[in-house]
């Protein structure tokens, strides 16, 4: 992995020399080998070789009150603004035509990246743009073809992308507040800026019949004080399909046909409004990858929902691996038990392949500051940490086969706010309410033990179909469909849903019907939820329990215990259940906050565990550390199996349920208190 620092050139003989000897030894130690696509971060320009060429360079779109310099000229208006929303604009013919009293000029460019030196003197590349991302793959993937291209599939496994995305934070050094000289407008200069590629206006103009250059204002203001805009919403739509498209069609197809899995994750996938600004949907990204990925930095983040979006695509496309890249920005002094903790609630919510963060081969330099702890001998734990790894070895395996049980599907609600407000318009409490819709949403369900998958309505219009009373997504099957508060939702959503309840199925919603379908105002909507029936979050257990739910954990009192998580698989021939004790209550944190890993002291004396049997009837417990099985004293009832466990703090529990013939060993006696020991004193 190319980090700062280096010195190897990037892509040379040396480099590869370096790569070949990196393999001889995996195939040595029996290991697999996952090569890293880009010189440090994000994937696409290989360090700056594609972005030498400038058509390839990154673009975006901004708004002055006069021509800037080195851009693209793209259209002119006068507008008129009142308290920063757009009362009226017209287009003029050039950019000196002639005022009236009260407007201010809007000219709107197109403006390609700067050099800078992250990306070794040269920028970020055009990820909308498939004649680009067709010669990073030239440059990179091709490259190691020819070089390793034999290690393909076997010693060679995938290849990880990290951080592509459409809109770059860091576009130029200058990110200042862009001010107009009239006074009227004051907004960040990145939030000021809207992702573009040369090919916009014909691609806009072919698919929704109208010149997105006539209505460039709206994509930057309020009309009439209007929080939601089509023209807003189908420009997302848009760059979306073409960052799909270029990047992760492109590189995801090539991966397939070289034998490789193609893994990773893109920048901003953890809420609706990142999402937007940064890759549009990250569910559409990963629909194109063989194993894909996100990212967990930091140990309080809960990005469940990140995980949610990633595992559903996964098991609706058939996509056996799931990455995380795990670890990041924890510091020096995370504990191993946050290691145990971290990778647990990430396997729980499905994710069943973790990618280290990191190992150094050197502190040198600026590596020092590298974003810590480092998993290597710069650790005084190191040679400890087979305790973690064989831990999650076991896991892994217990958590890759069989069919994940999840029933009840949630429309994802990021096209909601592809139309709504442009960034600068958004105050810092409306983006934490905005985001904060769906991580209530889900938590209410998590904390309910009442498992989901999240459904995009692009991949549902293309993959989704009823069959035998079931909702389907591709390979997934669903009883019950819940659709949040929706802005706008799309017509093929609505017929989809309305055949899914005539052929018997069960839609529920929360709040409101949309207003919009496909963006712009209609009574559709409102026409079809008169068939599905509305239902509150105080309701979830007791309307959508009869229909969804697979597991039930109860506490002492008989209340569904909201501080865990659960992944629950079905094969042939047995059943896993792996239960993780997160240590706090899911909905007593702000946003996708979590407590430090070491204030997480929830625990459970006494848990009930109920599930469907599917037929089984034996159930042991598999002991992560070391392998073995214990005997579970369970109850069989009316198809549902009954059976008393524990959650110690942080804990986490993996069941079988079987048939029978399972060997099991004598339970180990649970430890009674601590252990007190006495140092000696030095002198």
């Amino acid at each position: 992995h190319s980090r700062v620092g280096l010195n190897t050139p990037y892509l040379k003989k040396e480099w590869f020399d370096c790569v070949r000897a990196c393999i001889d030894e995996a195939e040595k130690q029996g290991m697999r080998v996952w090569l890293y696509d880009e010189d440090r971060w994000p994937s696409g320009a290989a360090g700056g070789l594609v972005t030498k060429n400038v058509k390839y360079r990154m673009r975006d779109l901004r708004i002055t009150d006069e021509v800037p310099e080195n851009t693209e000229l793209l259209a002119v208006f006068a507008i008129r603004l009142k308290d920063n929303k757009l009362v009226s604009s017209r287009r003029l013919e050039a950019a000196d035509g002639a005022l009236e009293a009260g407007e201010t000029r809007a000219v709107f460019s197109c403006k390609i990246a700067e050099p800078l030196a992250w990306y070794n003197g040269q920028t970020y590349l055009d990820t909308m743009n498939p004649e680009a991302v067709g010669e990073f793959i030239r440059v990179t993937h091709e490259r190691y073809a020819e070089e390793i291209g034999e290690k393909f599939g076997n010693t060679v496994r995938g290849v990880f992308t990290d951080e592509p995305n459409y809109l770059q934070a860091k576009f130029s050094e200058n990110n200042n507040t862009l001010k107009f000289k009239a006074g009227r407008i004051d907004r960040p200069f990145n939030y000021s800026l809207l992702p573009w590629t040369d090919v916009i206006p014909e691609r806009f103009r072919a698919e929704f019949g109208y010149d997105i250059l006539d209505h460039m204002p709206e994509l930057f203001f309020q009309v009439e004080g209007e929080d939601f805009s089509g023209v807003r919403y189908h420009f997302f739509k848009l760059v979306t399909d073409l960052f799909v498209d270029a990047f992760s069609r492109q590189i995801g197809e090539w991966c397939g046909k070289h034998d490789l899995l193609f893994t990773g994750h893109v920048l901003c996938e953890d809420t609706v409004l990142l999402q937007r600004l940064r890759v549009g949907s990250a569910m559409r990204f990963y629909e194109y990858m063989q194993a894909p990925g996100i990212d967990l930095l930091t140990e309080h983040r809960a990005i469940y929902d990140t995980v949610k979006q990633c595992a559903s695509v996964a098991r609706q496309f058939g996509r056996r691996w799931r990455l995380c890249e795990s670890y990041g920005c924890t510091g020096w002094d995370f504990p191993l038990f946050g290691h145990k903790a971290l990778g647990e609630w990430l396997g729980a919510l499905g994710i069943n392949l973790r990618c280290h963060h990191l190992v150094w081969y050197s502190m040198a330099g600026e590596a020092k500051r590298d974003y810590p702890a480092s998993i290597f001998a710069q650790s005084p734990w190191y040679r400890k940490y087979s305790a973690v790894e064989d831990r999650f070895s076991r896991l892994g395996a217990a958590l890759a086969d069989g069919e994940e049980v999840r029933d009840l599907l949630v429309i994802h609600p990021i096209e909601s706010v592809w139309g709504w407000k442009h960034e600068p318009d958004i105050g810092d409490d409306e983006r934490v309410a905005e985001d904060d819709k769906l991580i209530k949403l889900r938590n209410e369900l998590l904390m309910l033990n009442l498992d989901f998958d999240y459904g995009d309505e692009d991949i549902m219009a293309r993959h989704g179909g009823v069959e035998a009373g079931a909702l389907r997504i591709k390979l997934a099957k669903y009883k019950a469909v819940l659709i949040p508060e929706l802005r706008t939702i799309r017509a093929t959503t609505l017929a989809l849903l309305t055949k899914f309840v005539q052929a018997g199925g069960a839609v529920f919603y929360t709040g409101s019907a949309p207003k919009r379908v496909d963006g712009l105002v209609s009574s559709a909507a409102m026409e079809a939820f008169g068939k599905f029936v509305s239902v509150a979050a105080a309701d979830f257990d007791r309307v959508l329990s009869p229909l969804v739910r697979n597991v039930s954990l109860r506490d002492g009192a008989g209340r569904e215990i909201a501080s865990t998580l659960t992944m629950l698989r079905r094969s042939a021939d047995y059943q896993t259940l792996f239960i993780c004790n997160t240590g706090h209550r899911l909905g007593d944190t702000a946003q996708m906050e979590e407590p430090m890993v070491r204030d997480r002291k929830d625990a459970f004396p006494h848990v009930e565990v109920r599930l469907k049997s599917a037929g089984f009837r034996q159930v042991v417990e598999a002991d992560l550390d070391n392998g073995k099985f214990y005997p579970v004293e369970s109850v069989c009832e009316d198809g549902t199996i009954r059976f008393d466990t524990s959650l110690c703090e942080l804990g986490a529990r993996l069941f079988i349920v079987c048939g029978g013939g399972v060997e099991v060993s004598p339970r180990p006696a649970e430890p009674r208190g601590e252990t007190l020991l006495t140092l000696p004193e030095t002198g």
